[in-house]
This record gives structure tokens, sequence and C-alpha cells, in this order.
């Protein structure tokens, strides 16, 4: 089926491709897929529908706009992730990277919270597809997960706060 979906995107000519498969020994991919796939979500409703597998899912609005939040969230994430990986790291940069991001989903809570969900590409291109009456309604579960996740953050990495001085410096 992959084979099949590959010479479909390329008779379509798609933007991709192809979509990239994730292991657990290749974390930083898993997002990268959900990228691929929001981005790819047109032609892979046409293949299924041509191989006769319609999946209703994919024309479900509330589904659609999920998935471009987990899209642009994941991105960011994996852009974190990469921070954070590798040897030979120093620990300033490594704290600098948990802080940009925190700031980062700050901004990106206060910005849902006045309706702009410009920082979020994938997101904006649904919201413009799909204008609803009143976005602050659909936008407030995802205000919500970003409070969560950096409530989670700060928690996490609280230990690093007592260092903040001496990282400063």
């Amino acid at each position: 089926m992959h084979r099949q979906l590959l010479e479909f995107l390329e008779e379509v000519d798609a933007e991709f491709k192809d979509i990239p498969y994730h292991s657990d020994e290749r974390f930083l991919s898993r997002g990268i897929v959900f990228f691929f796939f929001f981005h790819l979500l047109q032609e892979i409703k046409m293949f299924l529908i041509v191989k006769k597998k319609p999946a209703e899912k994919l024309d479900d609005p509330i589904f659609v706009r999920d998935l471009a939040f987990l899209a642009d969230l994941s991105v960011d994430l994996n852009n974190l992730n990469e921070i954070l990986q590798g040897k030979n790291k120093l620990i300033t940069k490594l704290y600098d990277g948990i802080e940009e991001f925190k700031k980062q989903l700050e901004l990106s809570i206060e910005q849902l919270e006045a309706g702009n969900v410009d920082s979020f590409s994938c997101l904006k291109a649904v919201v413009e597809e799909e204008p609803t009456e009143d976005n602050q309604s659909v936008v407030q579960k995802y205000i919500k997960l970003l409070q969560d996740l950096l409530a989670n953050f700060r928690a996490r990495f609280a230990d690093l706060s007592r260092f903040e001085t001496d990282l400063h410096f």
C-alpha cells in the first residue's frame, strides 16, 4: 500500500512525495510524521477514496483542527528535542533552550487567548479555510493543552531554577 501511495503522490504532484516513518529509536521523526500527514491530507483522502477505503474522520473539521494543532506543536517540540539531544552540550545552552520554549508557550497562550493563531501555521490554514463564528471557542481547548504543557515543563525543570543565577553568569 505504501508503494501505491508513493505512486499516487507522484501522479497528483503533491507537495511532499512521502510520509517518513518513525521508530522508537528516532523519536524526533514522530512529529515530522504529523506535519507531513497534515500537509498531505487532501492527497491521502483522495488516495483512500480511489482505494475505496474512505476515512470519514479525515472529513471531520474538529479532527482536522486537532491534527493541525498537533502538527504545529510537534514541530516545536522536535526543535526543542534537537537542542537537548547530543553530546558535549553546555548546560547553559540546554537551560536557554528550555527557557526559550517555556517563553514560546507563554506567548502562544497569550496569542490564542487573543484569538490570534498566526504562530500556528497549520492551525491558521485550517481556521482560514473553514472560519467559524467564534474562533475563541475553537482554540479554547488548545489554550488549556498549552497551559498544561507549560505547567508540566515548569514542574519537570524546577530544579534548574535553583541554579538560574549561576547559569546566567
